[in-house]
């Protein structure tokens, strides 16, 4: 998630004339589940990361503009689409630290889609209304 933080003039030879400047406001790295392990369908995994990563690239070939918030809508779709047909989910396992101080862990079994899915949803709840906001998923 990040927000604009300032814009480049085209004056001077800086490398960076021209660019749109962001600041990192949020991050999100889902240690020890695999956000696609409930889905049964290959292609339904496919086309739902295809969607989530085609969109939200960070490339320099992926402009600022077309990875804005409101873009998350279509991806919260897809997925309360395919949350809302139970049989084609699983629960997936995860890993769970029982306590910091305790190195072992605990198997958790997680709708980790359902898991994907509230994360984006709150995100974009959060972060709509925030002009410039925009995502980037990698």
């Amino acid at each position: 998630m990040v927000l604009p933080a300032s814009t480049s003039g085209s004056e001077g030879d800086s490398d960076q004339a021209g660019y749109e400047f962001h600041e990192q406001v949020y991050a999100w790295e889902p240690k020890g589940i695999d956000v696609w392990g409930s889905i049964r369908s290959s292609t339904d995994t496919e086309s739902l990361r295809a969607l989530l990563f085609d969109t939200f690239n960070p490339s320099p070939a992926a402009p600022v503009s077309r990875r804005r918030i409101g873009k998350l809508k279509p991806v919260l779709d897809a997925l309360a689409k395919l949350l809302a047909n139970k049989e084609q989910l699983d629960w997936a396992d995860s890993q769970d630290v029982v306590e910091p101080s305790n190195p072992e862990s605990l198997n958790v079994r997680a709708n980790s889609i359902a898991v994907l899915y509230n994360h984006l949803l709150w995100i974009y709840e959060v972060f709509r209304e925030v002009p410039g906001a925009s995502v980037s998923v990698r």
